[in-house]
């Protein structure tokens, strides 16, 4: 049957397929395209509809070792891939053994649905994952840097309630580490209080795959806010967030506190209150 993305990344039930060259053609020796097959196709302006997805720039078959980068097209994204060449080992050591993996996979680790975007084309369809669920990176903007967003869903089995998510701010797929980030919602509580959820991406490196891990925050916050004092309240937020989303420590609380803009400066706002009387403020940098 056909094998999911977890099994192929782990190298189960993956069976090799032998390819020769039909004629020999002199392009500086051994050299090779792949591009997407059905049912993926690439919109052709010239002739007015859809075809074939266009072949990948050529990698050669005799550089042994390494690993070659490649970004394959399709109507409405692309896919970044990795090419690598080894020499296969016993009866096979004089036979090049071609893998093909992505280079970029994000799994949902959180307990409800989610939705990825590239930044800069949220407008775009997004990619969609259920709990637990992992799948191939997919870019929409040609132009745009490997930047994602991301916003939750409503799991509607477990009667989640639909808060109705924005896009997060943006996180490196390229920047390897954990990134806390905060992700809003439109409605508030009744009463007027806000919707937020930290979450963590976790992005790691195994071989030649990025791998991007969405989880929620319960270690390893961007910070935590310790208000010891006994009648003043701690109003923080990262800079350039609106103050009415501003969050609040109450007297001898503590707050963990994910950034809005985790590649940004982690420039924090505060401001001091005394029975809803602002008393004081100032910017604190966190990288000093």
């Amino acid at each position: 049957g056909k094998q999911s993305l977890r099994d192929i990344l782990e190298g189960s039930g993956v069976n090799a397929i032998p390819f020769s060259f039909h004629w020999k053609v002199d392009v500086g020796g051994s050299k090779a395209t792949v591009r997407l097959g059905a049912p993926y196709s690439r919109y052709s302006g010239r002739d007015g509809m859809l075809k074939a997805c266009d072949w990948s720039s050529p990698f050669s078959l005799d550089s042994i070792g390494g690993d070659r980068p490649l970004t394959l097209w399709a109507d409405g994204f692309s896919v970044d891939i990795v090419v690598r060449v080894a020499l296969g080992e016993g009866v096979l050591r004089r036979t090049r053994m071609v893998t093909l993996l992505p280079r970029y996979v994000v799994t949902n680790n959180m307990p409800q649905p989610v939705e990825l975007c590239q930044v800069m084309a949220e407008g775009a369809a997004p990619l969609r994952l259920a709990e637990f669920e992992m799948q191939v990176l997919k870019w929409q903007d040609e132009s745009s840097h490997r930047s994602v967003c991301v916003r939750l869903l409503p799991d509607e089995a477990k009667g989640h309630e639909d808060w109705h998510w924005q896009w997060s701010g943006a996180v490196s797929a390229e920047t390897v580490g954990y990134s806390p980030l905060k992700v809003r919602a439109k409605r508030r509580r009744e009463g007027g209080d806000l919707v937020a959820a930290n979450i963590m991406i976790h992005t790691a490196m195994q071989g030649p795959v990025t791998f991007l891990t969405i989880h929620e925050q319960r270690e390893n916050a961007a910070l935590e806010v310790h208000n010891s004092s006994a009648f003043v309240t701690a109003c923080f937020r990262q800079a350039n967030v609106p103050r009415e989303l501003e969050e609040k420590a109450a007297p001898c609380g503590v707050w963990p506190y994910c950034w809005d803009y985790p590649h940004a400066l982690p420039i924090l706002q505060m401001r001091y209150e005394i029975e809803s009387e602002e008393v004081g403020g100032r910017e604190y940098n966190m990288d000093r």
